[in-house]
């Protein structure tokens, strides 16, 4: 069975359609650009804003435990290692 097939299959048993690609892109003023050249401007836009961002700084407020959990906090040994991957 191909992929195209399956998809097909798997569709008619979701009962869903495909997504317009096109609907997912908004502009800034929630208006839809038409051209595609105006929706790969908006993806550049979108992915400048948020790649060009500041880092934000957060400080994580981690607490201890209350008591010992039993947990062995050192490095695990090569045996346990190969263990694992088994």
């Amino acid at each position: 069975m191909n992929p195209r097939e399956l998809y097909r299959i798997r569709r008619q048993l979701a009962k869903k359609s495909f997504i317009n690609a096109a609907s997912l892109v908004r502009g800034i003023n929630s208006n839809q650009p038409t051209a595609v050249e105006e929706q790969v401007q908006r993806w550049q836009d979108h992915f400048g804003e948020i790649l060009s961002a500041p880092v934000q700084e957060r400080e994580h407020d981690i607490n201890t435990a209350q008591y010992p959990i039993g947990i062995n906090e050192n490095p695990p040994k090569h045996t346990e290692i190969v263990e694992a991957i088994k």
